[in-house]
């Protein structure tokens, strides 16, 4: 068998950044966040993609989804903990949601579903308060109805 893990990354309140501090800030906070997902993944051999807007993607090959989870958590924190450098004046405190979702290469859906799982957690993380990281699981989508 084959674990592949996906981790779903949004910027928490991105709009707002390039309404009150301009679109080359919004470029310079993007910028940011893809050297710190760079940063992290490395260590378990992750590729980043920009998935748009100001969502990100990792893919973790090999990856348990303790494993993800930690890295996940480590991220956010740091992220959250390190404001971006916008100019001598200027920084910027921001925060990430991630949802994570880790796939066996038996299960049928293939790669989309596997993206559009972990899109759902992250979605749960901002509904739950932002700045957080929620691993997919079957369960939780049963609870809520909407089917696995």
């Amino acid at each position: 068998a084959f674990l592949l893990t996906a981790i779903f990354i949004d910027a928490d309140r991105f709009k707002g950044i390039n309404d009150n501090f301009g679109h080359e800030a919004g470029d310079k906070t993007l910028q940011y966040l893809g050297e710190k997902l760079l940063e992290h993944s490395k260590s378990l051999n992750g590729e980043v993609y920009r998935y748009g807007g100001e969502e990100f993607v990792i893919l973790l090959p090999d990856t348990e989804a303790a494993e993800a989870y930690m890295l996940a958590n480590k991220l956010c924190k740091s992220i959250s903990q390190t404001p971006v450098q916008i100019d001598e004046k200027t920084s910027i405190q921001i925060a990430v949601s991630i949802g994570l979702y880790t796939s066996i290469s038996e299960e049928a859906g293939g790669y989309q579903e596997m993206i559009q799982r972990a899109d759902r957690a992250m979605y749960t993380a901002k509904n739950s308060g932002r700045n957080q990281v929620v691993a997919y699981t079957f369960e939780a989508e049963k609870k809520k109805g909407i089917g696995a």
